[in-house]
């Protein structure tokens, strides 16, 4: 056997270009030629470098075997370096059982070909490979590539630093792909750790590091992923993906369509059950510089719970990144829409379980990251939280909601629907006549964009009307009723009177208005009568101690204004056959953390025994009148007041009061203890009851002491809380003048939910 090696020792290792290369094959074929009687058996070549587009290999070694008619090739090449995948293969060695040289093409259709890749550790792959000698171009089609316990097959051609490629991934780690894209320097959500396998068929174009365009088809199978902060999450989703993008790294325009039928995902904090409600997503738009999102058409169908299209435009490196959206709601269906849109908002509040159903449609638009326009139809909606709180039934009707105008609305002090009325026709008549036909949602901020015609002016604002046949607010029964308003901004006015039934009376609304919702400067007014309502049945939706009576009156301009709410009339309430009257009600930051109550109180003719056996105080029979002027509560505690409490002097009702309530007059003034030996001792203790002339109590309340007094003078600067009267008789006299208040009230507390002294 004769060996040809006169190139390697002979010469220095060589840096060529790859269009050399051809020349390199001429050689080889003439060594070939000319020791063909000579018997040549192979010859082996030693290059430094060979350059082509897009890619270069260093410390070339290559083995020729020349047998009888097909040549073998042996390969070694220390560093290979492809630009498109910004990484270097080393030791890479290709073996081809049968070269094709041509003038135009060195080709192998078998070789084997095994490399150390940095991403993936080392590879035993069949490869078919073929080499342009003109133009240096190089076509490479490889099947056995691992990732993981996954297969990848790669097809790949390099042309004048141009590529193609297709690539077909078989049940592979994501986990593995996720280090690869890092190891590829391709940006990923920081902080994201993901499991689960992946089936995908990869046809993309490029030149050199750039990607044109790529079409992508597959399925992710099994996905379970989360980030560092617990903002995103899946469990076991699996869904397809179709997707194509084109363009350029400054601008890619994608079509995009992702559907899943199985599996869990959480997206703070929006939580949805796929596996229940199968979601399938369309999205068509272009992605500048990666900061600017465009959504020419978007479609969302979420399986019974949500049917939406529309477009939109985002910026993300802006504070509000929806700078444009316009959105059609087909469909917006309960309970699934509560159940993975609206629960997870309400987890921690009493609405975290609530049975709803129903519908809502409608449209929204924002332009210039601001809302514009939100036009929603209700259909039979039920909330119904199962305690009372919120409960609505078969809410229907319309809501129409417009961005503010350039007029602002004044706060009539004499408000009234007519008032509406004549906002709004000022409004037509600002506007030129009659309302504009609604634009298309968006075409206005698209016009702008676009450089056309001015957008048409904003129509005016249109009517709402909402309806519902009954339920609950607070545990107080509603009955079915209509609201008719209108809003616009943070503006909210009722435009027609509306009735709405509570409990067995009802709240008839001649004026409700509210500015600057949502704003401290927040404001309303509201003009209404309560019809007679049972007290007895407001006690026991409150779970208050129950008892007769009803509360009614008028509501005159009731209104906020600088966080303060004031009444401009007096309530008044028919109760324990009395009447109870509030004046001069004010409420001072209501809904801050230290909200302060002012108002007085006056009571007249109220019946005792009611009165009394409804807190548990003991039996007392008789009238009681007086006042509690100046009343203050510091968040919702007394903390001044001055209050007069007694038996009108024309009460010519039968007077009598129990042992128990004696006692606890008794405690109150700080006789307590001499009350109790009284009726623990002598002939007192056989009687259960007793009579009395008069019963009175006053306390001036101030820095936490009650100065107290009683209904007349007693001997030693004393004061009788109860002047008793004929046989047999017994009086309570009190004979502290200043009380701890905390104190007095926790001896008032005791008293009502005591069973009353034990007399033995």
């Amino acid at each position: 056997m004769t060996s040809v090696s006169g190139l390697q020792q002979s010469q220095r290792p060589t840096r060529v270009r790859a269009r050399y290369l051809a020349a390199i094959g001429a050689i080889a074929g003439g060594v070939a030629l000319t020791t063909a009687v000579r018997a040549v058996d192979d010859v082996t070549l030693q290059i430094e470098r060979v350059d082509g587009d897009g890619w270069s290999a260093s410390d070339v070694v290559v083995d020729l075997g020349l047998p009888d008619r097909n040549a073998l090739v042996r390969a070694r090449v220390g560093r290979l370096n492809v630009a498109a995948f910004s990484q270097t293969l080393t030791d890479v060695r290709i073996e081809c059982p049968s070269l094709d040289m041509s003038g135009d093409v060195i080709a192998c259709a078998k070789a084997r070909v095994l490399a150390d890749w940095p991403a993936l550790g080392k590879q035993s792959l069949d490869a078919k490979l073929r080499y342009g000698r003109a133009d240096g171009s190089l076509d490479v089609a490889i099947q056995g590539l691992r990732v993981g316990d996954g297969r990848v097959a790669l097809q790949a051609t390099l042309r004048d630093a141009a590529w193609n490629a297709k690539a077909r991934l078989q049940r592979v780690p994501i986990d593995r792909l996720m280090k690869l894209a890092t190891d590829f320097k391709t940006p990923l959500p920081a902080g994201l750790a993901a499991t689960g396998l992946v089936d995908l068929d990869i046809a993309a174009r490029g030149k050199q590091t750039n990607l044109s365009e790529a079409k992508v088809t597959g399925s992710l199978l099994e996905l379970t992923a989360n980030n560092e902060d617990g903002s995103l999450a899946s469990d076991k989703l699996s869904l397809h993906v179709d997707a194509s993008v084109r363009g350029s790294a400054k601008q890619l325009a994608f079509d995009v369509e992702i559907k899943s039928s199985q599996g869990q995902a959480f997206a703070q904090p929006i939580f949805v059950d796929l596996s229940a409600h199968a979601m399938s997503l369309r999205a068509q738009g272009t992605l500048t510089d990666g900061k600017a999102l465009t959504l020419e058409n978007f479609t969302l169908d979420h399986a019974d719970v949500a049917q939406v299209s529309g477009r939109g435009r985002l910026q993300f490196d802006l504070e509000q990144p929806v700078q444009d959206l316009d959105v059609e709601l087909t469909a917006l269906k309960f309970p699934g829409a509560y159940e993975s849109y609206l629960q997870p908002l309400l987890i921690d509040t009493n609405f975290k379980s609530m049975q709803t159903a129903g519908s809502i449609a409608g449209k929204l638009s924002v332009a210039e990251g601001e809302p514009r326009h939100i036009d929603l139809r209700f259909n039979d909606v039920t909330f119904d939280d199962g305690a009372g709180n919120l409960n609505l039934s078969a809410l229907s009707g319309e809501w129409h909601w417009l961005a503010d105008a350039t007029s602002n609305d004044s706060e009539e002090d004499d408000a009234s629907p007519a008032g509406a009325l004549q906002l709004q026709a000022s409004q037509l008549k600002r506007q030129g006549g009659a309302p504009a036909a609604p634009m298309p949602p968006g075409q206005p901020s698209l016009l702008k964009r676009q450089g056309g015609s001015p957008a048409a002016p904003m129509p005016a604002v249109q009517p709402s009307q909402l309806k519902w046949q009954g339920g609950s607010l607070l545990g107080l029964d509603l009955g079915a009723s209509e609201l008719n308003f209108t809003t616009q901004g943070r503006q909210f006015r009722l435009t027609q009177p509306a009735r709405i039934p509570l409990l067995d009376g009802a709240i008839d609304l001649e004026t409700f208005r509210v500015r600057n919702a949502g704003l401290p400067s927040v404001a309303f007014l509201v003009d209404a009568t309560l019809k007679p309502v049972s007290v007895q049945k407001l006690c026991k939706a409150f779970g208050w101690p129950e008892f007769g009576g009803q509360i009614g009156g008028a509501i005159s301009k009731l209104r906020m204004r600088e966080g303060i709410i004031t009444l401009g009339t007096t309530l008044h309430a028919q109760v324990f056959n009395g009447e109870v009257t509030i004046s001069d009600l004010r409420l001072e930051q209501p809904f801050g953390q230290w909200p302060r109550f002012y108002s007085s109180i006056a009571l007249d003719n109220l019946d005792l025994e009611p009165m009394t056996s409804a807190f548990s105080f003991g039996r007392i029979t008789g009238r009681l009148s007086g006042a509690i002027n100046g009343l203050q509560l510091f968040n919702w505690t007394p903390v001044a007041f001055d209050a007069k409490l007694f038996t009108p002097l024309d009460d010519r009702s039968r007077h009598r009061i129990s042992q128990r309530a004696v006692e606890n007059i008794g405690s109150i003034g700080g006789g307590g203890a001499g009350v109790t030996a009284a009726l623990s001792s002598g002939f007192l203790r056989f009687f259960d009851d007793f009579n009395y002339d008069r019963l009175g109590i006053s306390c001036r309340l101030q820095n936490e002491v009650c100065v107290m007094d009683g209904v007349a003078p007693a001997a030693n600067g004393n004061y009788y809380l109860v002047k008793g009267k004929g046989v047999p008789r017994i009086d309570v006299i009190g004979s502290s003048r200043r009380v701890d208040w905390p104190r007095l009230v926790e001896q008032l507390l005791a008293a009502t939910e005591s069973e009353g002294p034990i007399l033995r």
